[in-house]
């Protein structure tokens, strides 16, 4: 009986969304890319009352490259950003949930030209009420994640999948990375710069911040459970893990050119990114 209740509250909770009468909240998720987001992104997707469109700059990017468009073209390809978003959140299945979500990562800003902040107020005006920052502290493991991924094609797996064990080679001055290819230095500099930037962006705003090290790193479903307690719903009874991690080997074991790269950021402030 309670379970034919609780269907039934599901339903008229959607019936409501549908027809306008319910007021859906609207969540945007900031973050760094390999910072856990894929896992946690899948749990929140298979939340009955929250439909997560994911990354949907980063998918019509890959559109864009596919039918042989350069990166600088993107922004003359998407002409409204807020738009793009909204159009998606109007689609029937969307409007259905009790919340919606989407993704996106600092350098989609640069890339459709609309500076971060402008992208938020656009966002904030278009009903979006809550943001999550999704932070990775060691952003050199993110760096490494990013080239195995790109190297194998593979950017997430199953349980039950078996990791290719691969290695990545880092030319310190042209990590060729997120459309982009810079110095080492100048990409973890510029990480830095954009999380500060985004924290300021949203120092007044409804926000949850989460590291992947302490939210998702040992245990997703911690990182999980703190969202469904900031957007105010019950964690689905059904809860799993659907992905696990692509390496716990240390840089060491991952970086051909481990010593080069140690030698490299020698008193840059990220050489401990190394030993951790």
């Amino acid at each position: 009986m309670n379970g034919l209740k609780r269907i039934s509250n599901q339903l008229s909770a959607q019936a409501r969304n549908f027809l306008g009468l319910g007021r859906q909240q609207s969540v945007a998720m900031i973050h760094l890319g390999r910072c856990g987001s894929t896992v946690l992104g899948n749990m929140l997707a298979d939340h009955p009352n929250i439909f997560w469109a994911g990354e949907i700059y980063e998918e019509l990017f890959q559109e864009f490259k596919k039918a042989g468009h350069e990166p600088h073209a993107f922004q003359s390809l998407i002409t409204n950003p807020v738009r793009t978003v909204t159009e998606s959140r109007a689609r029937l299945r969307a409007r259905m949930a009790a919340i919606y979500g989407f993704e996106i990562k600092p350098f989609h800003s640069e890339l459709i030209d609309v500076p971060l902040d402008a992208l938020i107020q656009g966002l904030e005006r278009e009903g979006f009420d809550h943001f999550i920052i999704l932070d990775r502290r060691n952003r050199l493991k993110k760096i490494c994640s990013a080239l195995l991924a790109l190297k194998t094609g593979r950017f997430s797996y199953g349980l039950n999948e078996k990791i290719e064990m691969k290695t990545v080679y880092l030319d310190v001055e042209s990590i060729e990375i997120e459309y982009n290819c810079k110095p080492l230095i100048e990409l973890l500099k510029g990480y830095d710069q954009a999380f500060s930037n985004l924290s300021t962006y949203l120092e007044n705003r409804n926000t949850l911040e989460l590291f992947y090290e302490d939210d998702i790193e040992h245990n997703p479903l911690h990182g999980y459970k703190r969202v469904c307690d900031f957007l105010a719903v019950e964690p689905s009874t059904k809860a799993k893990v659907p992905n696990k991690k692509i390496t716990n080997r240390p840089l060491s074991s991952v970086i051909q050119n481990f010593d080069e790269v140690q030698n490299y950021l020698k008193d840059s402030g990220y050489e401990w990114m190394l030993e951790v």
